[in-house]
C-alpha cells in the first residue's frame, strides 16, 4: 500500500505543512522551530509539543473528534515537515 502524497510521506504530513504555510501568521510560528535548536529532531520535537498543546486546547474534551484527530496527528511526520523550511 503508498501512503506517499504529493511527495510527501503521508496526507497528514503533507496537510500540517500546507496549513502552517498558509498564511504569514503560521508560517512565523514554523520558522520559530528553527530558533529553538540547532538539531533537526529537537526542531521537530518542539513543533510536535506546540501543535499538541494547541490540539488540546482546541479539542480537550474526550470524544470521537478528539480521538480522530489523535490518531491523524500521530500520522504526521514533524521532521519533514521541519525540514520543508
Amino acid at each position: 500500500m503508498q501512503t506517499s502524497y504529493n511527495g510527501w510521506s503521508n496526507y497528514e504530513t503533507w496537510l500540517a505543512s500546507l496549513w502552517l504555510n498558509e498564511n504569514e501568521h503560521t508560517q512565523r510560528f514554523l520558522h520559530s522551530a528553527k530558533d529553538v535548536a540547532t538539531d533537526v529532531s529537537k526542531q521537530a520535537a518542539w513543533l510536535h509539543d506546540q501543535m499538541s498543546l494547541q490540539l488540546e486546547d482546541e479539542i480537550g474534551v474526550p470524544c470521537l473528534w478528539h480521538d480522530l484527530l489523535h490518531a491523524a496527528f500521530a500520522q504526521i511526520n514533524w521532521t519533514e515537515v521541519v525540514e520543508s523550511i
